[in-house]
């Protein structure tokens, strides 16, 4: 069981602002990954992600497929997972208000 909360009052503002931006900025960033994988696939070329300058570098389909296809999954598994976390970062966000909204009602 969780603690009661020590305000009867809605949400401070600040938490539900700071909480859609973070929502927005996983939706941002699912929205780029997915635009890398889609454009890996129209294009036969991609981008390796690296660390360092010297290890990004444009990988062609037909030269490297192995690297191509790791590049690929990697961006769409971390635009799944960005994805997910927005969807379930939103659902939280929308579950609160509405239980803040059904007990205030029952008062």
């Amino acid at each position: 069981m969780t603690p009661a909360s020590s305000h009867a009052g809605p949400e401070p503002l600040k938490r539900v602002a700071a909480l859609w931006l973070v929502t927005l900025l996983f939706v941002g960033l699912a929205g780029g990954m997915f635009w890398l994988v889609k454009d890996g696939l129209a294009t036969g070329e991609t981008v390796m992600p690296g660390k360092h300058s010297w290890q990004r570098r444009s990988i062609q389909r037909a030269g490297e497929p192995a690297t191509f296809w790791f590049s690929l999954g990697l961006y769409a598994g971390i635009g799944l997972g960005s994805s997910g976390c927005a969807l379930w970062l939103g659902r939280e966000g929308l579950r609160k208000r509405l239980t803040a909204r059904a007990s205030a009602q029952t008062r």
